[in-house]
């Protein structure tokens, strides 16, 4: 994209300081920082998109992210979570020992997702998921040890926000530059 479709004019590309980006991923409340690229005409101003570079790796950075979060699952998050996975229902189902109907209950908060469920739905996605989001450490003893709470604010369940930035890892005996979470109050 180097040239504006409006006017002919130079296509610039602008890295962003923050981008939410929920719509691209199955997560909400997700901003990248120092990532995200804008595309706009240097003459007329036209805007041309934004790029988030490997939102597949970014969704599995979420996952992994939000799974070592205490905080109880919503159903939501674990339709989310199985989504990243790239999972059916009836496959889940399957791994969890459930009725396909119990996952549709779970997902659409029609039915409470017990913590049992909770935690063995966590070591799922960080089975599956683990190595494709090498800047999110991923360790068991987290999550076996992990006391599953309810994160409310004046009784209304509450979300903690997302934030990640790109880094380099050593994957394999090469650099890589992979989703790391980032402390926003840090």
């Amino acid at each position: 994209m180097t040239e504006c479709g409006k006017c002919g004019g130079r296509v610039i590309a602008e890295t962003l300081e923050s981008y939410r980006c929920d719509a691209i991923i199955g997560f909400s409340d997700v901003t990248v920082v120092n990532a995200a690229v804008r595309y706009r005409c240097a003459e007329c101003g036209q805007k041309m998109g934004v790029h988030v570079p490997d939102p597949e790796g970014l969704e599995a950075a979420v996952a992994m992210t939000r799974i070592i979060r205490a905080s109880k699952l919503s159903g939501t998050e674990f339709r989310s979570l199985r989504r990243a996975c790239d999972l059916r229902a009836i496959e889940l189902a399957e791994y969890l020992e459930v009725r396909p109907e119990t996952i549709s209950r779970w997902e659409n908060d029609k039915e409470a997702i017990g913590p049992q469920f909770d935690k063995m739905m966590r070591f799922v996605v960080g089975s599956i998921l683990a190595d494709r989001a090498p800047g999110v450490p991923f360790d068991k003893q987290v999550i076996t040890r992990m006391q599953i709470r309810h994160l409310t604010v004046s009784g209304v369940n509450k979300k903690e926000p997302f934030f990640f930035q790109r880094i380099k890892v050593r994957v394999n005996h090469r650099h890589e530059t992979e989703w790391e979470p980032f402390d926003k109050a840090a």
